[in-house]
């Protein structure tokens, strides 16, 4: 689903169409309910994100201790 440079207003019609009612939408709503689903779980306590922070502040907070000892 694209749109080039002039569009005319049945053709966007068309368009709007596909993506509310037609395969190509329903397809665009499932892909974004996995990715909220992925995105939901790994915000959730002990998940990926947790982890990458925690990974994170580690890390700064160990480049600012040796750079104090350095």
């Amino acid at each position: 689903m694209e749109i080039g440079g002039k569009v005319r207003r049945d053709e966007l019609a068309a368009i709007v169409r596909e993506a509310m009612d037609g395969d190509k939408g329903r397809e665009m709503r499932r892909r974004a309910q996995e990715w909220k689903d992925k995105a939901v779980k790994a915000a959730l306590p002990g998940g990926p994100a947790e982890a990458n922070l925690d990974k994170l502040i580690d890390e700064v907070l160990l480049a600012k201790r040796n750079k104090g000892q350095a």
